[in-house]
């Protein structure tokens, strides 16, 4: 396959968790295995908000004593329509 044809893939596969759920982070699509780099994941991030017109923002999560924040696309409206070319 084309390098075009991972990313067209991982985006579906991203717009298909985020349909599921009502959100996904930035790391589960980094963990998409398709997803070679960050910069991808960024990109398929800023289509899935522009295609759903979701919303991105930052949730506070914590493992133990760590806290981090983590980059969350949600949908606005649950069961919209992706307006995907």
């Amino acid at each position: 396959m084309k390098e075009h044809s991972f990313d067209t893939l991982s985006t579906k596969i991203a717009a298909l968790l985020l349909l599921h759920e009502g959100e996904i982070t930035l790391t589960d699509i980094e963990a998409l295995p398709l997803v070679e780099s960050q910069a991808m994941a960024a990109a398929i991030a800023m289509r899935l908000v522009e295609a759903f017109s979701a919303e991105r923002s930052q949730r506070k999560r914590s493992k133990g004593d760590i806290s981090f924040w983590e980059d969350v696309i949600r949908l606005r409206q649950p069961g919209i329509a992706p307006v995907m070319a």
